[in-house]
C-alpha cells in the first residue's frame, strides 16, 4: 500500500491482483469476471459507485494476462468531496458481493451476451481477423482458436466466476495505489501591530495567495500613513 501524490484535482484508487495467466483453465472464467465488474455503464462498479451511491466519477477494471500469472486492476476516481477510505470501503464491498454466492442467471446472461458481441464485432473485418489470427499465435501458441475462442466462454459457468473471484480477488492478493492532489502549503506571513490592526479593521480586504501580494500591500498601507503624517508635520 502507497501514497503517490501530483498535480491533480480528484483523487485516484488502484486495486491490482494477481489474475491467471492468458489461456488458462482460468482464463475465460476471469474475463466474464472482469466483465461483471466494470464492462460497460450497467456493470456493477459503474452502477453502484458512479450511479447510485455517487461516490466516484469513474470506475472500471483493466485485466492485463500474460503467459506466467497476469494482472488485474481495479480503479476509481472519487467524485468532489469524497474521501478516498470512503471510496475504498465501497470498492471492496462491490468486489466481496461476487464471493459471496452466485450471481444471478439473468446477469450471467446479459454478460456472456455482452462478450459474445464483442467477439464477433472484432472479427467483422479483414483486419480484424488478421489481428485475431496474428494474436492466437503469437499469444496462445492457436491461431485455429478464431474459431473455438466462443465456445470456451459458453462453457463457463456461474460456479466458475464464483470460484475464481473467492481465489483471486482478496486483499492478501492485491497492492494498493492512493494517486492524491498534492497538499497545499500553508503560508505564515509575520505582520506588525499597525498592519494587525487595519486587517482587524477592514482596511485590508483583499484576499491573497502568496506573502509578496500581502506585504506589497502593507508597505503601500505603511507609505501613506507616513505621507499623512509627514503632511501633518509641515502644516505645523
Amino acid at each position: 500500500r502507497d501514497n503517490v501524490y501530483d498535480n491533480i484535482q480528484l483523487p485516484a484508487i488502484l486495486h491490482a491482483y494477481r489474475a491467471p495467466k492468458q489461456g488458462g483453465d482460468e482464463y475465460y472464467a476471469f474475463n466474464v469476471l472482469s466483465t461483471l465488474l466494470s464492462g460497460g455503464a450497467s456493470s456493477r462498479m459503474n452502477k453502484t459507485l458512479v450511479d447510485s451511491k455517487q461516490l466516484a466519477v469513474a470506475a472500471q477494471s483493466v485485466p492485463f494476462f500474460n503467459e506466467d500469472e497476469g494482472l488485474f486492476i481495479a480503479l476509481t476516481v472519487a467524485n468532489m468531496g469524497v474521501k478516498v477510505e470512503t471510496l475504498e470501503e465501497s470498492m471492496d464491498s462491490v468486489v466481496n458481493e461476487l464471493k459471496l454466492g452466485l450471481v444471478t442467471e439473468r446477469e450471467f446472461q446479459k454478460v456472456k451476451n455482452q462478450i459474445t458481441t464483442d467477439l464477433v464485432d472484432s472479427k467483422a473485418t479483414m483486419a480484424g481477423i488478421a489481428e485475431s489470427l496474428a494474436n492466437n499465435e503469437v499469444y496462445f501458441g492457436d491461431a485455429n482458436l478464431i474459431n473455438t475462442e466462443l465456445e470456451k466462454y459458453n462453457k463457463v459457468t456461474r460456479e466458475d466466476v464464483l470460484k475464481v473471484a473467492k481465489k483471486y480477488l482478496n486483499k492478501d492478493n492485491r497492492v494498493v495505489l492512493h494517486y492524491l492532489p498534492k497538499p497545499k502549503n500553508n503560508i505564515t506571513i509575520k505582520l506588525d501591530e499597525s498592519s494587525i490592526n487595519e486587517l482587524k479593521n477592514g482596511e485590508i480586504k483583499e484576499t491573497f495567495d502568496g506573502s509578496k501580494k500581502l506585504n506589497k500591500k502593507v508597505k503601500v498601507i505603511k507609505s501613506k500613513k507616513n505621507t499623512k503624517s509627514g503632511a501633518s508635520t509641515n502644516d505645523n
